[in-house]
């Protein structure tokens, strides 16, 4: 509280005048004791904050508001009894500090504050934009790696089809110029002695049956292609079967100069299977034996029981599968590093791993650089739960 020293007032009263600021709302409050009768009226007036002068009646304080800063001089008078005002009021100087919030440091701070919260803003929202487009860029950069690896692949598969027919027409020509070839010399050599027209003949078969084959397994995987394969699968003398076929390929083998070794045990467990699928199956590993069993010329055949199981193991003791070949054995087309030579398309054993999937069995490879390739078929007593479709 400001006090101000005592002034003489009208009717000879002295008045004594006192200043309060009050809390937040800056008020400023006047308290006069007068030593005077109860007619007496005053009126004041705050310089640099009010034009005139107030009047206050015979009420002895007085109320401001919202204040701002500054320095003011408070000025109060009564009126005498003839009801003039004095002319010299009475007058208190003060002077209001402005708050934190009210002073230009305040001010440039929050300027200060605006201008980092813009800029803050204005980072995350940059950044949020680079991320997204770091995303994008992945994203772009992932969908044009899997284009073109899928038009690698595209590419490659339309060149191993390419391959395939160009395979499979040498492969068609060969046996029928043979076949041409032996049946003109047969009609028209009339000087050929009777051991020369018997190995005619046998060429003339053997390039039948080869070409027969070659043209069962174009028409199998065409199927397998289309999903039309099927599977008849029924309970028989799978020993039998294995014999009966494998018994005149490996004569064929035999009079080719191959060491061709057939062991088929007896008795074998009761299996459900497609008599023409496992000996198109088997042939196929036989015949691969045969192309690649190098210098060896050894081809060993063994049908055995191992439990409930029915093994069919082909093997040869050639140069063996290279281990980056290994895990493409059983896809369509695929023609390993060393079957420069060898003939054949690509499909023997995808055609063989689709007989083992529909008969419920696996095919295993067990190969080593340099000693030969191992191939087992095996069968699961009772063949598979269902009749297999492609």
């Amino acid at each position: 509280m400001l006090g101000g020293a005592g002034v003489p007032a009208g009717g000879g009263g002295a008045l004594a005048t006192s200043l309060e600021v009050l809390g937040d709302h800056q008020r400023l409050a006047l308290a006069g004791a007068i030593e005077t009768s109860q007619r007496v009226e005053y009126r004041y007036r705050l310089e640099g904050f009010d034009r005139d002068w107030i009047a206050a009646g015979a009420r002895r304080v007085a109320y401001y508001t919202n204040v701002p800063p500054g320095r003011y001089r408070f000025q109060v008078a009564a009126a005498r009894a003839d009801g003039t005002w004095e002319t010299a009021p009475a007058a208190v100087a003060f002077a209001l500090q402005p708050r934190f919030r009210q002073t230009p440091a305040f001010y440039a701070l929050c300027v200060c504050a605006a201008l980092l919260s813009a800029w803050a803003i204005y980072r995350l929202r940059v950044r949020s934009l680079e991320a997204r487009q770091e995303v994008l860029q992945a994203q772009v950069q992932e969908r044009t790696r899997s284009l073109v690896e899928a038009n690698a692949r595209l590419e490659e598969a339309r060149q191993r089809e390419a391959d395939f027919v160009s395979g499979v027409s040498h492969e068609l020509k060969t046996p029928l110029t043979l076949i041409r070839l032996y049946g003109e010399t047969l009609q028209y050599g009339a000087g050929a002695s009777e051991e020369e027209r018997r190995s005619y003949c046998e060429i003339i078969m053997r390039e039948s049956d080869r070409l027969t084959r070659l043209i069962e397994r174009v028409l199998d995987f065409s199927r397998v292609d289309r999903g039309e394969k099927r599977y008849h699968l029924e309970p028989g003398d799978f020993a039998s079967v294995v014999r009966d076929s494998l018994g005149i390929y490996s004569q064929y083998l035999r009079r080719q100069g191959y060491q061709v070794e057939v062991v088929v045990e007896q008795p074998l467990p009761v299996t459900r299977f497609d008599p023409d699928a496992v000996v198109d199956a088997l042939l196929n590993l036989v015949d691969n034996a045969a192309k690649y069993s190098g210098e060896a010329g050894y081809v060993g055949i063994r049908v055995r029981s191992e439990g409930d199981r029915i093994v069919c193991e082909v093997e040869d003791r050639g140069n063996g599968i290279p281990p980056a070949d290994r895990e493409h054995l059983f896809r369509k087309f695929h023609r390993g590093r060393n079957a420069s030579g060898k003939g054949g398309y690509g499909l023997g054993l995808y055609l063989v791993k689709h007989v083992m999937d529909a008969h419920g069995g696996t095919i295993e490879v067990d190969s080593e650089v340099g000693r030969g390739t191992r191939f087992r078929l095996v069968f699961t007593a009772g063949g598979a739960a269902t009749e297999p479709a492609a």
